[in-house]
């Protein structure tokens, strides 16, 4: 093996080193708590990055209890390799560090271990049903991706960790008990087989793409605390028909609802002040929908090609509708537009080839790119309001009688 010296003190004659294979080509190894160099007692501390990575025909490995981490990529595709322990003292895992150990049978993670990097165990597919935790406490990564389909979180875990269940293809049902408070980055990503969800009171955080295309899951329940629903959580969830969010949601970020092709209906909280964009974009069953009154902001493309949208209000707080808002609304024939809108984005209704009926209830808002109404759209203006022009946008304008 080869070492690399980390520290050194000459007075002490004492120092750190990490070690690495030299050659790659041996089944069994030993590594050992220190090694003499130059006459210096170094402790071995660190597996780095890559240290084992690729050596094929490793078999078997002690690890001292001198060593403090292992770093990424560490054993990535040591495909003989059957089992390893690795002792108290580690503390850090890091990504992909076992990634690609197809015959690993067994591992031992010790509660010391406070961090377990991203696929740090991604295609070991002979490890048993484990749970792989920080603590006891964290769900780091739950293992094999394709044999259960079912599973129940221990009582004690209280964080789902990001991309802890990530492409998990089998599981069908999942039981997230309460007391866990926070669901992480992609912890469900593409689990194709998931059907049903109910997040519980005491979670407070959904991370961004938490059930990015989950693509048969039909209902999901958020009973929790959780203020925000992230970028793209159910994004091209496409069979998804029932959503229930807390009143404690104030934010629903860009494409948290992306491609959600068979959601026919959603209530959105009184409470929730922004709907970033591209939300709703391609919900195309989705029939009507009623924007909070807080919402200030319409964003880019938020209703982009809800073709089955016939029913829709904009709230009288709105300033700003962005551009595509309503791209490809096919089924919208009349709207109204608040008269606190004083901007409205390029191809903001392009593709509403049935909106016949446009109701402006204040001044002409600017429209920074123009082309923002086009064929069969009529702009209707109330007496004594100011900016209007026959045509205005390209579109015929006359004075709304009420």
């Amino acid at each position: 093996m080869k070492y690399s010296i980390i520290t050194h003190n000459p007075v002490t004659r004492t120092g750190l080193v990490s070690v690495e294979a030299d050659p790659q080509d041996f089944g069994d190894v030993v590594i050992p708590a220190s090694v003499t160099i130059e006459g210096i007692n170094c402790s071995v501390t660190l597996i780095p990055a890559g240290a084992f990575a690729g050596c094929n025909d490793l078999k078997s490995i002690v690890i001292p209890d001198s060593v403090t981490s292992i770093g990424e990529g560490a054993f990535e595709g040591c495909n003989s390799l059957k089992s390893i322990v690795i002792p108290d003292s580690v503390t850090s895992i890091g990504e992909r560090a076992f990634k690609g150990c197809s015959s690993l049978e067994s591992i031992a993670i010790p509660d010391e271990v406070t961090e377990i990097g991203y696929k740090a165990f991604e295609e070991c597919d002979k490890l048993p049903p484990i749970l792989f935790s920080i603590g006891k406490t964290i769900l780091v990564r739950f293992f094999p991706l394709n044999r259960d389909t079912s599973y129940t979180i221990p009582k004690n875990v209280t964080s789902i960790g990001d991309g802890a269940f990530e492409g998990c293809r089998s599981i069908e049902h999942i039981v997230i008990p309460d007391g866990v408070a926070y669901i992480g980055s992609k912890a469900f990503f593409e689990c194709s087989a998931l059907r049903s969800i109910e997040i519980p009171d005491s979670v407070t955080s959904i991370g961004n793409e938490a059930f990015y295309r989950c693509s048969v899951l039909t209902k999901v329940i958020i009973r929790g605390r959780v203020t925000s629903i992230e970028s793209c959580t159910f994004y091209e969830c496409h069979r998804l028909t029932k959503v229930v969010i807390p009143e404690s949601v104030i934010f629903i970020k860009e494409r948290a609802f992306y491609g959600c092709r068979a959601l026919a209906s959603i209530e959105i909280p009184e409470n929730v002040i922004y709907i970033g964009a591209k939300v709703f974009c391609g919900c195309s069953v989705l029939k009507s929908i009623k924007i909070p009154d807080r919402v200030k902001l319409i964003e880019t493309m938020t209703f982009s090609r809800c073709c089955s949208l016939t029913s829709i209000t904009i709230p009288e707080n709105v300033i700003y509708i962005g551009n595509s808002a309503f791209c490809g609304c096919s089924s919208l024939t009349s709207i109204d537009i608040p008269n606190r809108v004083k901007s409205i984005g390029s191809f903001a209704f392009y593709g509403c080839s049935w909106l016949r009926i446009v109701s402006f209830k204040g001044n002409a808002p600017e429209l920074p790119g123009g082309n923002a109404f086009f064929d069969p759209s009529v702009i209707y203006y109330k007496p004594c309001t100011t900016g209007w022009t026959n045509p205005w946008d390209g579109r015929p304008t006359e004075e709304w009688a009420e």
